[in-house]
């Protein structure tokens, strides 16, 4: 079986806008909770970091993961068909 590699790329793309927005919004409610659970995520327990909010973060958070996910999506594919 052939996967089309740019129909999943773009189908990762957006599970990955999704799944950022889905996480920009769960940050902004519960900051406090997020950083604790990041922390643990990232085996650090000093995060001496703060969140910074607005569009444009946002917004650029967002078409990065997509690009980024996307991409490796499509790459996946293509070494995918290449190998069966």
């Amino acid at each position: 079986m052939k996967l089309q590699a740019m129909t999943f790329g773009v189908a990762t793309a957006i599970a990955f806008a999704l799944v950022w927005t889905l996480c920009f919004i769960f940050v902004w409610a519960l900051p406090a909770l997020s950083m604790n659970l990041f922390a643990d995520m990232m085996h650090s327990s000093d995060m001496n970091m703060q969140w910074h909010f607005g569009f444009s973060s946002f917004l650029i958070g967002l078409v990065a993961w997509s690009i980024c996910g996307g991409f490796t999506a499509w790459l996946i594919a293509v070494f995918y068909n290449k190998l069966s």
